[in-house]
């Protein structure tokens, strides 16, 4: 009985860091469309693949052509314009979905909110432009991400005064939510309580 209940325990701590860190999850996009919306004062993704997978469901890394779906809203930009660049507020979403396929999971992979973003706009001879995206996400869960997306040099600005149409999105980076100071506080206490539980019990 003594050996099954040191067993128990050693599986629990052994437990308390992946439940600690489960929330951490990386992923690759490619694709989509990033439309002005509000006016043109926020932006939204929308048809983006997620085309790579680790963490969560995938303790190695699941990939494939089309995973699932990456998406985002921003709130409104607080300074700045979409054409030059700026900052956006608080608020918006940001979602990560799986389709089924290739060892992930469907439905909702990872879902948060922008505490902030930045949009910065980089103009090249012959008339390009770079755009470049980079987000601090609450997570639902309770965790902190980070998130740092790019796309592609494009010939015309489409935010521009004159521009036309939508910016097409090439590629999306990693996010990766971390535990809450609450969480690893809760997790210190367990581990604390456990070694006293085994100190005694080995005293005897």
């Amino acid at each position: 009985m003594k050996f099954l209940q040191m067993l128990a325990l050693a599986v629990l701590v052994a437990g308390l860091p992946l439940a600690a860190t489960a929330d951490s999850i990386d992923y690759g996009n490619t694709g989509g469309k990033v439309t002005a919306i509000s006016g043109g004062t926020a932006l939204t993704l929308t048809g983006s693949r997620l085309t790579t997978l680790t963490g969560g469901p995938c303790s190695t890394t699941c990939a494939g052509g089309n995973l699932g779906s990456v998406t985002f809203t921003t709130a409104s930009l607080s300074s700045g314009s979409l054409a030059t660049g700026g900052m956006f507020g608080a608020g918006g979403s940001f979602v990560i979905s799986g389709n089924g396929t290739n060892g992930v999971p469907s439905g909702t992979l990872f879902q948060g909110t922008f505490t902030s973003a930045t949009w910065t706009v980089y103009s090249l001879p012959k008339g390009k432009t770079v755009f470049s995206f980079i987000g601090s996400i609450q997570s639902s869960s309770g965790g902190t991400a980070f998130t740092i997306q790019g796309s592609s040099i494009v010939k015309n600005n489409p935010f521009a005064s004159d521009g036309k149409g939508f910016l097409k999105w090439a590629s999306g980076d990693t996010v990766t939510s971390v535990p809450e100071p609450g969480t690893l506080a809760l997790l210190g206490t367990g581990l604390v309580g456990i070694a006293g539980f085994l100190h005694r019990r080995m005293a005897r």
